[in-house]
């Protein structure tokens, strides 16, 4: 599994995106995972969920774009 580590930075503002996806085969039946963190490391939002038959780099990315989308949101309100 991989895991990317991103810094999402607005203004005075950042956030950390920890993102993975797999699939068991490839392609096999997969899912995605992200947490995002404050500045502080406090946990602003975790969420995970499956995505039916990918493969394991459709996985990875779908669950880059799904952390970074959210990230980017909570950006926003801040």
């Amino acid at each position: 599994m991989r895991k990317y580590v991103l810094s999402v930075c607005r203004g005075l503002f950042a956030l950390k995106v920890y993102s993975d996806g797999a699939s068991r085969g490839n392609p096999g039946l997969s899912a995605i995972a992200f947490i995002i963190l404050d500045e502080e490391d406090n946990v602003l939002e975790k969420n995970s969920w499956p995505l039916g038959m990918r493969t394991n780099n459709q996985a990875e990315y779908e669950a880059l774009i799904s952390a970074l989308e959210r990230a980017s949101g909570l950006a926003r309100v801040k």
